[in-house]
C-alpha cells in the first residue's frame, strides 16, 4: 500500500511497446499504480509437511496450489492482443492438465537453438503464461536452453524474445537468492535504449516494485544510477531526432516549456511520450522512487549526491511532463525519507520551485508533487535553510524576465505570509522579504504577485506586529512605483520611473497634489488584478494609519496620491486630506495658501465624483479652518470661499453631503455679517419651496431629488436656529420666523414642513422664559396610539393577521427607525417594501412609508444646545427681553392645519406632540388669545366629530385621532383661568360627550373629569347629573370599573361639587358600585377557578397609556381583567359606597339603608342569599352612622365619689357591649365595639329623692352603715337588661353571651382595641433638589423649596409625633427619632400619614440615610417632588416595596390669573353649599376663584377655616403666586398603569394637593391589594375587627346555658323552631326570616325614619 500522503501514479501506461520497429509487433505492458502490490487469486490449497527443508520445486508446487495465479494479459508477440486468460494447466486437485514434466517437455525442447526464431518466440509466448506456477528447477532448466537469447552477442530480435521471458520469470515468487541473483545478472546486461523499457519492467517485477532488493541491492543501486544518466541522454537524443535538433534543444528547457507547448501539437507530444526510450526512462524514475520509498537507506554517501544531481539535471533539461513528474517524485521520496544532505538542499529547492509554479492542467500532477515536497521541507528541520535559499532566488534571477523559479519563490512567500506562523513554518523576516521583493518588483509580470505578497504580509497577525516597527520606505517604494507605473504607462518617457519616484514621492511632505496628478487615472494596461491588489493594500494601510507615526502616514499619502482619486477608497482619500492639513498647506503661513484653498475646494468639495465621506471631511476641514482665522482679511476670503461652495449647493444631491454643507453654512453664518446671513437664509428659503415629491408632474428621480433638497433646506434653517440660540438673538428670531412660516404653510414639501415642525414642537422655556429645545419630547404614549412605535406596529400586525385584512403592516410600511445625521428620510430609498414589487397601477397604489416614528434617534439635524438660551426668550405680556419668539403665529398655524386638514404625516405629528408642548404654559404666556382659539377649535372638532380621516393602511381609527385631541384638551385644562365660565363648562361637556362616542377614549375622558374636579369644580358641579348618567350607561364596560370608581371616590371628598345631587342621583352612585361588585365577584370566581388569563398578571408593558395602545375597542379591552385586578375593584366599590354614604346629609342616610342592604346580598352557588364579610362591615358602618354624625367618641372619666366600678362584657350579635358601672352612684359607661368603630356613651339613672315618708330598706341601712365604698346600688347587669331586654321570651340564638371576666377576655378586648377604626396608609414624600440624582444626596435634604412646603401643607395637617395617640405608621412617637412633626390627613374611614424625608433628622453618623430609607423603602407609594431639572428614574430608590412613584415637576413659570371670576356662575337651582367663611356672590360663584374654593372644599373636613378676611387674603395670595406642575405616575415594571396621571398632566398649584392626595390614596389601596394578590386578599381594619368578634362567638357560643347554634349561620344554616308558628335561620349572630337574611338586616324598617329636624 502507498504510504500516507503520497500521490498514486501510473507506472507504465497501457501502451504497446514497439519491439520490432517496422513490424509493429509488441508486448503489452500491464499498467500499475505506484506502490500497489500485485493482486493474486487463490486457486487451491495444498499442505505438505517434511522434516527437511522443502526443495525449490516443492515450494513452487505448494505456491501453485495455494496462491491464485495472477491474471495478466499478455499480448501475442506475433499477432494481435489477446485479452482472455490462457487456460490454466490441471493442478494436483484436477484443475490443471499439465505437470512440470509436461511443461518441460513442451517448452524446453522448443526453446533450444535448433528451433527457428519464430518457433522459439511462440514457445516463449506460451511458456510465459504458465511459468509462475512451476518450480524454480523447471524455470532454471528453461533458461538453460534459452540463455543465449539474453547474451550481448544475441541479435536484437533474439534479445527482445529473451526479455519477454525475463519479464515473466521475474514475477516468480519462489526463487531462491541464488536464482534471483542469476535472473538479476541476466536482466542487467547492456541493452539498446529501445529495449530498456523491458529491462526496467523485469527489474520492477524482480524487486516487487522496489520492495525486495535482496541479494542484489548494491549492484542494483549502481545500475540504476548509471542508467539514470545514460538513458536520459539517450532519451533526449531520440527525441531530438524527431525534430530539428537545434530548435528542439532551445525549446525543451523548463523555462521555455510554455512556448514548446504552444508550438507542439497534441499529436507530436503523444509521439514523444510513446517512444520506447521515453517509456524506459519513465520506468527507471518510478523504480528509483519505489526503491527509496521502501528502502530509505538504499542510497548511501555519494550515491545520494549523484542521484540528486541527476534528478535536478533532469528537471532543468527535460521538457517532458512525465520526466518532470518522475523526477519530482524522486525528490519527494528523498525529502520524506529525510535523505537530502544539507549540501544538496539548494539544488533540490531550486529544482522544485519552477515546477511548483507551472500552470495548466497538463502539469498539475508534477506541480502538486513539487508543492507538497516544498511545504514538507518548510516544516522540516531544514526549514530555515530552505527559507534562505528561497529568499536568495529573486536576487539571482534575470531582471528582465519573470522566471518560473522566481514565481515559485513568490508562491512560497505567499504561503509563509498567509499562514500566521501557526503551522510550524520558519519565521519570516519582514526586512528580508521586502529586500527579496525589491529585486523583482520592476518586472511588470511580477507586479501582481509582489502586491499579493505585501498584502498577505500586512494581513498576517504575526508579521504585522514586527512590521509596524520596521522602516516602511522600501515597501512603500515598491507599491508606489507599481501604482505609478500602472497609472502612468508612458512614464518611461519622463525618465526612469523609479528615479522619479525616489526624487518626488518620498519626501517629508506632499510636494504636489494638483488636480492633474490626483486624477491621473489612465490605466491603459487594464490590469484589474494589480488595481484590486493596490486597493486591498490601501485598505490595510488605512486600518493601520491611526497606529503609526507621522512619517509612515506621509508615505501612505504619497502612495495614495499616485493611485488616482477614482481608485482611492474613502479612508485613503481621508488620509490624503489629513496629510494636506498636517502639512499646513491651507494655512496662511503657507505662501500659496489662497490658491491651495481654492484648489482644495475644487478637488475635494465641488467634484461630484468624490466619495461622500471625503467630501464631508473636506467640508469639515474648511469649517475648522474658519475657526482658525484671525484676521479680518482671512475671514473675508473665507466668506468668498463659502459663497463659492453655497452657490453650488443646488447641484448636491447626497443627503449627508448636504448636511455637511449645512454644517459649514451654520458655522459661518453664526459669525457672518447680518447681510450675508440673510443671503444664506434667502437661498435656503428658496430651496424649501421646490415642488413636492408627491407631485404627479414629477418623475420619481426628480421627486426624490426635490425631497432631499427641500428637506435639507429646512434642516439648514433648523441648524442655524440651534446655533444662533447661543450666539445671536437677532439671527435666531429671523430663522424662527422662517421656520414657523415653513412649518405651518398649507402647501409645500411635506418633508421640509415636517422638519420645521420637529423643531417647533420641541420648543420650551424655563422659569425665566429662556428658550429651551428638547432633544426628544415625551410623547411615547400618543405615538403608540397612532401606531408610530415599534411596539404598536407589532400589536397592529398581530391584530391584522388575525383579522380579515389580507396584508400585514410590514407589507405596507417597511419601517426604518432612525435617520442619517440630522434628517429623517425614512423610506426614501428605492426598496420601499419587503414584498415582491408589483407592476403597473398596483405598484403605485401602495401607501408611502411613514416619515416619522417614535422615538427618533435625533429629533433635530443636530443635538440642541444644553440648557436654556441666554439670548432668546418666550414672549410674555410686559416682557422686557429684547429677543422674543412669538408663539402666537405658531399656534395660529396649528389651528389652521387642524381646521383645514393637511397631510396625515403632519396631522399625526401635531396630534402627538402638541399636548406635550402645551404642558409648558410659560411658553404660551404671551399667546393666550391663540390658546383660547385653540381650545375653541379642539372643542368644536370633538363635539362635531369632524376629524381628519386617517389612511386605512395606518391601522388608525378616528377614535384614535379623538383620543389625541382629548389629550390636548387635558393640557388646556391648565389654562382654565383664562377661559370664561361658558368655556369651562363647554370643556366639561365636551369631555363628557367623548365617553362612549369613540372607542378607546372613555378612560382618557374619565381621567380628564378627575382633573376637572380639582381644576374647575363648579363646571363639574353643573354637569354632575349628566356625568353620573353617562357613567351608569357605560358600567357594562368592565375595563373602566377602576377609573369610574376612582372618580367617584375622589368626587365624594368634594362636597361642594355634589351638594345639589338629588336622592335619585345619589342612588345612581350606589347602583354603579353595586354593579361593579357583581362584576368583581364574577371575575374573582373565574380567577379562583383558573379559567381566565387574568389569574396571572402578564408583566409585559405596553408602550402607551394603559388600555390605549392597541387597535382595540372598549369591549375588547374589557377582556383584559388583569388590568382591573378584580380584588381592587371589589375593595374600591365598597370604599366608594362607604364614603358616599357618609357624605350624605344625616337626614337622608336612613332612606338609602334598605336599598343598599338589599343589593349588598348575593346568592351563592346553592341559591342562598348571603352577606360577604365586606358587606357585613358596610352594614355595620351604616348601623353606626345612619342616625349619628357626631364623629368619634371618647371614654368617660370616673371620679372617686362614684365608687367602685364594675365591668361586664356581653357578645351581642356581631358586637361587643361592655358596661362599666360605678355601683355606688350608678354612673355607667357603655362601650359598644363594632367592626366599623367603637362608641363610648354615658348612662346614668336619674334617681329621684326618696320621699320623707319612705322607710329605708334593710339593705339601705347596711350600706349606709358601711360607707360609700361599700354601698352597692346598681350592677352593670341591670343597665344591660334595661337597654337590651324585656320579659318577652328571647330566642336562644338571640341570647347575648356574657363573657367571663378572665385574662383571656381582657387580652382579646385589648387586642381588638388596637385595631384601628380607620384604614391607615403610609405615603412617602421626597424632595429632589437641583441636579440631585443619587439616593444618598436626595435623602440628605433637610428642607425643600417653597413650592414643596406648600404642597406638604396642602396634603394634610402638621402634627406632633411625640405622644401621638394615632397610628403613625412606624414613625417614632417617644424620642423624636424620626423627627418632631409630620403631616397627616384623616376622614371618617381613612387615615394617611406622610413620611416626609425632609422632616426626618439627617444624622452625620448615618451618611447613607438608612433611618429615612427604612421608612420610604417600605412605602408602597412615594410622592416625588422633583426640582432636579432632570428626568426622574424609577429605580433611584431601590426597594421591592416601592410600587408607585407620583412624580411632581414644577412648571417653568407662574402664569398671570384672571382678575375677576365673572362668567362662572351657577343657576339658582344649583347653587353649591360651601364651607363656613365662603360667601356666594350674586352670580352663584364664590367671591374667590375655583382654585381657592377647591382648597377650602378639600380641607374643610380636616382643618378649620380662617376668618373671612384671612380667607380673602389667602385667596389673593394664591392668585398672585399661581404656579403649575406636571404630574405623572410611574409604576414598577411588574405593576399595571394606574391613576389619571398614568400619562403626565398639567395641574395648577391650588389643585395639586387635593389631586395628589387622592391619587396617592388610590395607589396605596391598589398596592395593598396587589401585594396580597398571590397569597389571598388584603383585609381592612374593619374586617379584622369583625373577624375578632366572630372568633369570640365561635369560642363561647357552646358554653354555659347558651344555645348550641353556630355563628354566623350564613355558612351552616340551622332552623330554629318556636312551636309550629315561626321558622327562621340563624345568620350573622341573629335570627333571619325563612325567606332570607335581607328582611332582618334592614334595621331602618324598625328603627324608624329620621325625625327630619336638622
Amino acid at each position: 500500500m502507498a504510504a500516507p500522503g503520497k500521490y498514486p501514479r501510473v507506472r507504465l501506461d497501457s501502451k504497446k511497446v514497439d519491439l520490432y520497429g517496422a513490424t509493429a509487433q509488441s508486448v503489452l505492458i500491464q499498467p500499475r499504480l505506484m506502490n500497489q502490490p500485485q493482486q493474486e487469486e487463490t486457486v487451491g490449497t495444498t499442505s505438505t509437511t517434511n522434516t527437511a527443508s522443502p526443495s525449490l520445486t516443492e515450494r513452487v508446487r505448494s505456491l501453485a496450489a495455494n496462491v491464485q495465479r495472477t491474471r495478466s494479459t499478455v499480448t501475442d508477440v506475433g499477432g494481435s492482443s489477446n485479452n482472455h486468460p490462457t487456460p490454466r494447466p490441471q493442478s494436483y486437485h484436477g484443475r490443471f492438465t499439465d505437470s512440470d514434466s509436461t511443461f518441460r517437455e513442451r517448452f524446453v525442447r522448443n526453446l533450444g537453438k535448433a528451433h527457428s526464431l519464430p518457433e522459439r518466440l511462440q514457445a516463449v509466448r506460451e511458456a510465459s503464461k504458465e511459468i509462475e506456477i512451476h518450480s524454480g528447477d523447471t524455470l532454471m532448466e528453461l533458461w538453460a536452453v534459452s540463455k543465449d537469447l539474453t547474451l550481448p552477442s544475441a541479435s536484437e530480435e533474439e534479445r527482445k524474445i529473451g526479455y519477454v521471458l525475463l519479464v515473466a520469470s521475474a514475477k516468480h515468487t519462489g526463487l531462491a537468492r541464488a536464482e534471483r541473483m542469476t535472473l538479476f545478472d541476466m536482466i542487467v546486461v547492456p541493452v539498446e535504449p529501445r529495449q530498456f523499457v523491458l529491462q526496467m519492467h523485469a527489474l520492477d517485477n524482480l524487486t516487487g516494485h522496489g520492495r525486495n532488493l535482496d541479494p542484489f541491492q548494491t549492484p542494483l543501486i549502481e545500475f540504476l544510477l548509471k542508467s539514470l544518466r545514460k538513458h536520459f541522454q539517450a532519451t533526449l537524443q531520440t527525441r531530438f531526432s524527431l525534430e530539428n535538433r537545434s530548435t528542439l534543444e532551445n525549446r525543451s528547457t523548463l523555462e521555455n516549456r510554455s512556448t514548446l507547448e504552444n508550438r507542439s501539437t497534441l499529436e507530436n507530444r503523444s509521439t514523444l511520450e510513446n517512444l520506447p526510450e521515453s517509456e524506459g526512462f519513465h520506468a527507471l524514475l518510478f523504480l528509483i522512487t519505489d526503491v527509496i520509498e521502501h528502502n530509505p537507506d538504499a542510497y548511501q554517501g555519494n550515491q545520494v549526491y549523484f542521484l540528486i544531481d541527476r534528478v535536478a539535471t533532469t528537471i532543468q533539461r527535460s521538457g517532458d511532463r512525465t520526466d518532470i513528474s518522475g523526477a519530482v517524485s524522486i525528490f519527494k521520496a528523498l525529502i520524506q525519507a529525510s535523505a537530502i544532505p544539507p549540501s544538496c538542499m539548494k539544488a533540490c529547492v531550486e529544482s522544485l520551485l519552477p515546477v511548483s509554479s507551472t500552470t495548466g492542467s497538463s502539469t498539475q500532477d508534477s506541480r502538486e508533487k513539487a508543492w507538497h515536497a516544498l511545504t514538507f521541507l518548510l516544516k522540516s528541520p531544514s526549514k530555515t535553510a530552505v527559507l534562505d535559499i528561497t529568499l536568495s532566488v529573486p536576487s539571482k534571477a534575470p531582471q528582465d524576465r519573470y522566471t518560473f523559479t522566481t514565481r515559485g519563490a513568490m508562491r512560497i512567500f505567499k504561503h509563509l505570509t498567509s499562514a500566521n506562523n501557526t503551522d510550524e513554518l520558519p519565521e519570516l523576516s519582514c526586512k528580508r522579504l521586502i529586500n527579496a521583493l525589491e529585486q523583482v518588483y520592476m518586472i511588470p509580470e511580477a507586479n501582481l504577485d509582489v502586491l499579493k505578497v505585501i498584502n498577505m504580509a500586512l494581513s498576517n497577525e504575526t508579521l504585522i506586529l514586527a512590521f509596524i516597527h520596521e522602516d516602511w520606505e522600501p515597501m512603500m517604494r515598491i507599491i508606489t512605483w507599481i501604482a505609478y507605473n500602472n497609472n502612468n504607462p508612458n512614464g518611461g518617457a519622463l525618465g526612469d520611473p523609479l528615479a522619479h519616484a525616489r526624487s518626488t514621492l518620498f519626501s517629508p511632505s506632499l510636494r504636489s497634489w494638483s488636480t492633474a496628478s490626483l486624477n491621473s487615472s489612465n490605466n491603459h494596461k487594464g490590469e484589474d488584478g494589480v488595481l484590486n491588489a493596490l486597493k486591498d493594500i490601501m485598505k490595510i494601510l488605512e486600518s493601520l494609519s491611526s497606529g503609526v507615526d507621522v512619517r509612515k502616514r506621509s508615505l501612505m499619502a504619497e502612495f495614495f496620491s499616485r493611485v488616482g482619486t477614482e481608485h482611492l477608497s474613502v479612508m485613503a482619500l481621508n488620509l490624503l486630506i489629513t496629510q494636506i492639513v498636517d502639512d499646513g498647506m491651507l494655512l496662511p503661513r503657507y505662501a500659496e495658501y489662497i490658491q491651495n484653498q481654492a484648489s482644495f475646494v475644487k478637488t475635494f468639495i465641488l467634484d461630484a465624483s468624490m466619495p461622500q465621506e471625503s467630501r464631508i471631511k473636506a467640508l469639515q476641514v474648511i469649517k475648522e479652518l474658519f475657526c482658525q482665522m484671525r484676521s479680518d482679511d482671512d475671514k473675508r476670503h473665507f466668506g468668498r470661499l463659502v459663497t463659492t461652495i453655497m452657490s453650488n449647493i443646488s447641484d448636491v444631491k447626497d443627503v449627508m453631503i448636504m448636511n455637511a454643507f449645512a454644517d459649514l453654512a451654520a458655522e459661518y453664518a453664526t459669525d457672518a455679517e447680518l447681510e450675508d446671513y440673510k443671503a444664506i437664509l434667502a437661498i435656503l428659503r428658496k430651496m424649501s419651496v421646490l415642488e413636492d415629491f408627491n407631485s404627479q408632474s414629477t418623475s420619481p428621480t426628480t421627486a426624490l431629488t426635490n425631497v432631499l433638497e427641500t428637506n435639507m433646506a429646512a434642516a439648514y434653517l433648523v441648524r442655524l436656529f440651534l446655533r444662533c440660540l447661543q450666539t445671536s438673538g437677532v439671527k435666531a428670531i429671523l430663522v424662527y420666523d422662517m421656520l414657523v412660516d415653513l412649518g405651518t404653510s398649507v402647501e409645500g414639501p411635506i418633508h421640509a414642513r415636517l422638519t420645521a415642525m420637529k423643531l417647533l414642537t420641541r420648543l420650551r422655556c424655563d422659569r425665566d422664559l429662556a428658550i429651551v429645545v428638547l432633544p426628544i419630547p415625551d410623547t411615547l404614549e400618543l405615538a403608540s396610539i397612532l401606531n408610530r412605535t415599534e411596539a404598536s406596529i407589532v400589536s397592529f400586525n398581530g391584530s391584522e393577521n388575525g383579522g380579515d385584512r389580507p396584508a400585514t403592516r410590514e407589507e405596507q410600511h417597511p419601517i426604518r427607525v432612525g435617520r442619517s445625521s440630522g434628517v429623517n428620510l425614512v423610506g426614501l430609498n428605492s426598496s420601499r417594501s419587503n414584498t415582491r414589487s408589483a407592476s403597473g397601477q398596483e405598484r403605485y397604489s401602495k401607501p408611502a412609508p411613514p416619515l416619522w416614528m417614535y422615538p427618533e434617534e435625533v429629533g433635530s439635524p443636530e443635538e440642541p444646545p444644553d440648557g436654556a438660551s441666554p439670548l432668546v426668550y418666550a414672549d410674555n405680556q410686559g416682557s422686557e427681553n429684547d429677543h422674543v419668539v412669538k408663539l402666537g403665529p405658531w399656534l395660529a398655524g396649528i389651528i389652521n392645519l387642524l381646521q383645514q386638514g393637511c397631510d396625515w404625516e403632519l396631522y399625526s405629528y401635531i396630534l402627538v406632540h402638541l399636548p406635550s408642548q402645551l404642558g409648558n404654559p410659560a411658553l404660551f404666556s404671551g399667546a393666550i388669545s391663540s390658546v383660547r382659539m385653540l381650545r375653541n377649535v379642539v372643542v368644536s372638532r370633538l363635539q362635531s366629530g369632524t376629524l381628519q380621516e386617517p389612511p386605512p393602511s395606518t391601522g388608525v381609527k378616528k377614535g384614535d385621532v379623538a383620543l389625541c385631541l382629548f389629550h390636548s384638551l387635558n393640557m388646556l385644562l391648565g389654562y382654565n383661568e383664562h377661559f370664561g365660565r361658558s368655556e369651562q363648562d363647554e370643556v366639561v361637556r365636551t369631555i363628557l360627550g367623548g365617553i362612549g362616542a369613540w372607542d378607546r377614549v372613555a378612560q382618557c375622558c374619565i381621567h380628564a373629569l378627575s382633573i376637572c374636579c380639582h381644576e374647575i369644580p363648579l363646571s363639574i358641579a353643573r354637569s354632575l347629573t349628566g356625568i353620573l348618567q353617562k357613567m351608569s350607561q357605560i358600567i357594562t364596560q368592565s375595563h373602566l370599573a377602576r377609573d369610574i370608581l376612582e372618580f367617584l371616590g375622589g368626587l365624594a371628598r368634594l362636597p361642594g361639587v355634589y351638594v345639589n345631587l338629588t336622592e335619585k342621583e345619589l342612588r345612581t352612585v350606589f347602583a354603579i358600585c353595586i354593579k361593579y361588585l357583581e362584576h368583581s365577584r364574577e371575575q374573582r370566581l373565574k380567577l379562583l377557578r383558573g379559567s381566565t388569563a387574568g389569574a396571572n398578571y402578564a408583566s409585559n408593558r405596553h408602550s402607551g397609556i394603559v388600555g390605549e395602545t392597541g387597535p382595540f375597542s372598549d369591549s375588547n379591552q374589557g377582556t383584559e381583567t388583569h388590568k382591573d385586578l378584580p380584588q381592587y375593584v371589589f375593595a374600591l366599590a365598597y370604599h366608594v359606597i362607604t364614603i358616599w354614604f357618609l357624605s350624605l346629609k344625616l337626614a337622608d342616610r336612613s332612606n338609602h339603608v334598605g336599598w343598599i342592604t338589599r343589593n349588598l346580598a348575593w346568592k351563592n352557588a346553592s341559591g342562598v342569599e348571603i352577606m360577604e364579610e365586606q358587606s357585613q362591615v358596610t352594614l355595620d358602618m351604616m348601623h353606626r352612622t345612619a342616625y349619628l354624625d357626631l364623629g368619634e367618641t371618647l371614654p368617660i372619666t370616673f371620679y372617686p365619689e362614684d365608687g367602685k366600678v364594675v365591668s361586664v362584657t356581653w357578645l351581642v350579635g356581631l358586637s361587643l357591649l361592655t358596661v362599666e358601672t360605678a355601683v355606688g352612684t350608678g354612673v355607667t359607661q357603655l362601650i359598644k365595639r363594632q367592626a366599623s368603630g367603637t362608641t363610648y356613651a354615658r348612662y346614668q339613672q336619674n334617681t329621684a329623692p326618696l320621699p320623707a315618708h319612705h322607710v329605708p330598706a334593710p339593705t339601705d341601712i347596711v350600706s349606709s352603715a358601711r360607707g360609700l365604698e361599700a354601698r352597692i346600688n346598681v350592677f352593670p347587669n341591670h343597665i344591660f337588661l334595661q337597654l337590651m331586654s324585656n320579659i318577652s321570651p328571647t330566642p336562644a340564638p338571640m341570647e347575648p353571651i356574657c363573657l367571663p371576666d378572665d385574662d383571656f377576655i381582657k387580652r382579646a378586648i385589648s387586642t381588638f382595641d388596637r385595631n384601628d377604626t380607620v384604614d391607615g396608609h403610609k405615603i412617602g414624600v421626597i424632595y429632589i433638589g437641583e441636579g440631585q440624582t443619587s439616593e444618598t444626596e436626595i435623602l440628605a435634604n433637610s428642607h425643600g423649596s417653597e413650592a414643596y412646603e406648600m404642597l406638604l401643607s396642602g396634603l394634610g395637617t402638621k402634627i406632633q409625633l411625640q405622644g401621638a395617640s394615632f397610628n403613625t405608621q412606624g414613625l417614632d412617637r417617644t424620642a423624636n427619632a424620626d423627627g418632631t412633626h409630620t403631616y397627616a390627613w384623616r376622614d371618617r374611614i381613612t387615615e394617611i400619614v406622610f413620611h416626609a424625608t425632609t422632616m426626618m433628622p439627617t444624622n452625620a453618623e448615618d451618611p447613607q440615610c438608612t433611618g429615612k430609607k427604612k421608612h420610604i423603602g417600605n412605602d408602597f407609594v412615594n410622592i416625588i417632588f422633583n426640582e432636579s431639572g432632570l428626568p426622574f428614574k424609577f429605580d433611584t430608590f431601590r426597594s421591592q416595596f416601592n410600587f408607585v412613584n407620583i412624580v411632581i415637576t414644577p412648571e417653568a413659570f407662574m402664569l398671570p390669573c384672571r382678575k375677576t371670576g365673572a362668567g362662572n356662575e351657577l343657576s339658582a337651582d344649583h347653587k353649591p353649599e360651601v364651607a363656613d367663611g365662603i360667601t356666594l356672590g350674586e352670580s352663584g360663584e364664590s367671591s374667590q376663584d375655583n382654585k381657592f374654593y377647591m382648597k377650602t372644599a378639600t380641607q374643610a373636613a380636616s382643618a378649620p377655616l380662617q376668618s373671612t378676611e384671612d380667607v380673602v387674603s389667602t385667596a389673593q395670595e394664591y392668585r398672585e403666586s399661581q404656579s403649575y406642575f406636571r404630574i405623572q405616575t410611574l409604576v414598577d415594571p411588574s405593576f399595571p398603569d394606574i391613576s389619571p396621571a398614568a400619562s403626565y398632566k398639567l395641574v395648577s398649584a391650588s389643585a395639586l394637593p387635593g389631586l395628589i392626595r387622592q391619587i396617592s390614596l388610590n395607589a396605596s389601596v391598589f398596592s395593598l391589594v396587589w401585594a396580597n394578590r398571590e397569597g389571598g386578599e388584603h383585609v381592612s381594619s374593619w374586617r379584622n375587627r369583625l373577624r375578632a368578634i366572630v372568633k369570640l362567638r365561635e369560642r363561647f357560643v357552646n358554653t354555659g346555658t347558651s344555645t348550641s347554634a353556630k355563628f354566623p349561620g350564613a355558612k351552616q344554616e340551622k332552623n330554629y323552631i318556636e312551636g309550629d308558628q315561626w321558622r327562621g335561620t340563624v345568620a350573622m349572630g341573629g335570627l333571619a326570616e325563612e325567606e332570607g337574611v335581607l328582611a332582618g338586616l334592614d334595621f331602618s324598617r324598625w328603627a324608624g325614619a329620621n325625625p327630619g329636624v336638622i
